[in-house]
């Protein structure tokens, strides 16, 4: 590194450099299916049913397994080993153990992008604002279980959503369930955010995919069918009251059908091993619809009573109350090993004391800007547009104070350049601050804490230089890293290495 070199932390446009792609091996649809809707009723596979309702209700829905498209799109993957956390065994896909260690004793708030999917005509399709909050209020009353709502009977799961955007898109291709890879390129960061996609889905309400096998996939997210998202959509009883999302991004987080396997061994420790690995929901021998029987009498399989009201069944929105504490405390387990990044607390900080690299980017300066304070992140938002200063997200952790093995990233602020620098190396800051005036480089002090070497969960931070720009651009994305390189000559953009390491 040059010894006088003005330095600038960010990058310009980064372009296009990777775009993301949605495979096709999710086709939610039944095979051939294709429902429509006329004055002549409701068509699914050339049946005519009086209307949608009548569809729903009918045998020839829950023959198809309509309510719920997961194990359709399960994945055959080995297991991908988590990026940070406690121990991998504890909640992997095949197994629990260990769950007391997940008690619920902080808030985890999971930020929530929703991408409505519509066709053409910007009509057909469209999910109402309105509609989108009244989605995310279902889920934050079934997954804290709040008094006076239908969610109350629950367990508090310490799991809250907030919504942090919509993006609407007219696409005859992405709106269709035939051919998923028209999506491409819609997803934000799987890593830090839910990605909850409304579309069309033949056959199905929704489906979504296991943290432990599919956790930051180009295709990782939950997807509902538009037609039963938010609270009392039009025509879609008895699923109207938002419980398909609530039911699919369980299993975004960890958990399955409480009737898998049917009637097995529910004693402890057997029933961390089989069904839905979970011991406090009762073995069901099959998937169950409606409510109550017909006698108003809990049903009853595998000799206890099954557990109809839990979120993961199958049975009608107005009869799900309720999440257990284990399933509070296997999805914990999974936001911990398999979702490291993506849930804060209330003040933005995880539950080690980790808290968010915030990322703007400025097209007119072709330069990111990257705090870790609410406060400066707030006003940026509420000051400035976005074709000036664009929020991108959180990018990676650290720590806001000193801990244990850490070192101090300091910051400079160039008025001259309208950028910053950020550097671990105290021989570097010294230099800077020896050498330069305050109107050229500015110490600013310490930005955050970081490790200088690889640590239990780090991964690498890795620097770029644009001579060009006179700007530095950091990742820590090794799939955005590697296109770069194959991309850019250095003289665009040379790769300088691994800056520091984080989380």
């Amino acid at each position: 590194m040059k010894k006088y070199r003005y330095y600038a932390v960010f990058n310009t446009v980064l372009l296009a450099l990777v775009i993301v792609c949605f495979g096709t091996a999710m086709n939610a649809g039944l095979a051939g299916a294709a429902d429509s809707e006329d004055d002549a009723g409701f068509f699914v596979n050339g049946q005519r049913y009086a209307d949608r309702t009548s569809y729903l209700l009918s045998d020839a829905f829950r023959k198809a397994g309509g309510r719920c498209g997961f194990d359709r799109h399960r994945s055959g993957r080995s297991e991908r080993m988590p990026d940070s956390g406690k121990h991998p065994s504890d909640c992997p896909a095949e197994w629990s153990t260990n769950l007391y260690e997940y008690q619920v004793d902080s808030l985890l708030i999971i930020p929530v992008w929703v991408h409505v999917i519509r066709r053409l005509d910007g009509v057909t399709g469209e999910v109402s604002d309105a509609l989108v909050n009244s989605q995310i209020g279902v889920l934050n009353e079934d997954f804290r279980a709040i008094p006076g709502t239908a969610g109350q009977n629950g367990v508090d799961t310490g799991i809250q959503f907030r919504l942090a955007g919509i993006s609407r898109y007219n696409d005859d291709c992405a709106f269709s369930d035939k051919s998923n890879e028209c999506m491409k390129g819609m997803q934000k960061d799987p890593n830090r955010y839910l990605n909850l996609y409304t579309k069309y889905i033949s056959g199905y309400l929704g489906y979504a995919f296991l943290p432990q096998t599919d956790a930051g996939q180009f295709y990782d997210g939950v997807y509902i069918d538009y037609r039963y998202f938010g609270r009392i959509p039009a025509d879609a009883y008895p699923y109207d009251r938002g419980r398909s999302c609530t039911h699919e991004v369980g299993h975004y987080l960890g958990l399955l059908h409480p009737f898998e396997g049917g009637c097995v061994s529910c004693v402890k420790p057997d029933c961390y091993e089989n069904s839905d690995f979970i011991c406090d929901t009762n073995a069901q021998a099959e998937p169950l619809y409606g409510c109550l029987d017909a006698d108003g009498a809990s049903p009853e399989s595998c000799d206890t009573p099954d557990p109809y009201t839990n979120y993961m069944n199958y049975t009608d929105d107005a009869c799900m109350d309720r999440f257990t504490a284990e399933q509070a405390q296997r999805m914990r387990c999974a936001l911990i090993h398999y979702r490291p990044l993506l849930a804060e607390t209330s003040g933005g900080t995880s539950t080690d004391g980790r808290t968010p690299v915030y990322r703007f980017y400025s097209e007119q300066l072709q330069t990111h800007f990257y705090t870790v304070s609410e406060n400066e992140k707030n006003t940026i938002i509420a000051t400035f547009p976005d074709n000036v200063w664009r929020y991108e997200g959180g990018a990676w952790r650290v720590y806001a104070g000193t801990q244990t093995g850490t070192v101090p990233l300091h910051r400079f602020y160039s008025e001259h350049l309208k950028r910053h620098l950020f550097t671990i190396d105290e021989n570097e800051k010294n230099t800077i601050i020896a050498t330069f005036p305050v109107n050229v480089w500015r110490y600013e002090g310490i930005a955050w804490y970081v490790h200088a070497g690889q640590s239990d969960g780090t991964r690498p931070i890795h620097r770029f230089y644009s001579e060009q720009m006179r700007s530095h651009f950091f990742t820590i994305d090794e799939n955005e890293k590697n296109a770069i390189i194959s991309r850019f000559p250095e003289d665009v953009w040379r790769y300088e290495g691994i800056a520091y390491y984080a989380y």
